[in-house]
């Protein structure tokens, strides 16, 4: 395994997790604020524009949040792709792999016609 992708692997993976947490923070004071415009706007303090403004800067803090989050975790599923370890179980997935090794699935192959499908069985863990 090059290091290179190794590193820059875990290097994105920390990047997305100080974005998702600094998001999700900020997503907190997006709901205060959407929360007390809205407010302001029942009061007649605001126009119905600015309240739809601050909904609009409230959707992009939530999709902005939702991006970061993805990406930490198509991340994570990448680096234990590449190391055969659960990171966030803290267990080798070659021991999983070891414990599941009795269980196999049967799956339909087509390799010469529809009418003639071979079954082939394989382990489980060979699935992920």
């Amino acid at each position: 395994l090059p290091n290179y992708r190794l590193n820059t692997t875990v290097t994105n993976l920390k990047d997305y997790q100080h974005r998702a947490i600094r998001l999700e923070k900020s997503l907190e004071m997006a709901d205060e604020i959407c929360d007390f415009s809205i407010g302001q706007y029942w009061e007649g303090n605001i126009s119905l524009n600015d309240v739809l403004q601050v909904i609009d800067s409230h959707r992009e803090s939530e999709l902005n949040f939702i991006d970061a989050y993805i990406g930490f975790r198509r991340t994570m599923q990448y680096l234990k792709s590449l190391t055969y370890y659960d990171y966030e179980d803290n267990m080798s997935m070659i021991d999983i792999c070891h414990h599941c090794q009795e269980a196999t699935l049967t799956c339909a192959v087509n390799v010469e016609t529809v009418e003639n499908p071979k079954k082939i069985d394989f382990p489980l863990c060979q699935l992920w």
